[in-house]
């Protein structure tokens, strides 16, 4: 009986001594980190940084961007070319009996492809845009 007395003691004055901390608002001290840094660290030049790149968001119109391949700024050549979506559209139509040439339409409509963004400089392949 005595020791819960006593656990519950200990507890309930650590919870003060917590609530006095954040009332202070100090952080906890968890020891000292010592960092033992080159000299040749401090002296980094700016080419040996990394750089990190945001996607970009492509669209199905061509895109300003940066090309990964050769790291020039450029305005993305696109091709359309044929996806899912005429396919869907034309065995739709196809089950509305219109199958007498009326459901090839769909292949033959360019907001129905989906979209291929190529470097002009370099013919790379940067991104594929789906419409479905």
């Amino acid at each position: 009986m005595t020791d819960t007395k006593e656990a519950e003691a200990n507890a309930s004055v650590t919870l003060l001594e917590m609530k006095e901390n954040a009332a202070a608002q100090q952080p906890p001290t968890y020891g000292t980190v010592t960092s033992q840094a080159s000299p040749s660290s401090a002296s980094k030049s700016p080419s040996d940084s990394i750089v990190i790149s945001v996607p970009e968001v492509f669209d199905h119109d061509p895109t300003s961007c940066s090309c990964w391949n050769c790291h020039q700024h450029i305005v993305t050549r696109t091709e359309k070319k044929i996806g899912y979506l005429p396919w869907i559209i034309c065995m739709a139509i196809g089950c509305l009996c219109c199958w007498l040439g009326c459901c090839l339409i769909p292949f033959c409509i360019r907001d129905f492809k989906d979209t291929e963004h190529y470097c002009p400089n370099c013919g790379t392949l940067l991104a594929h845009k789906r419409r479905v």
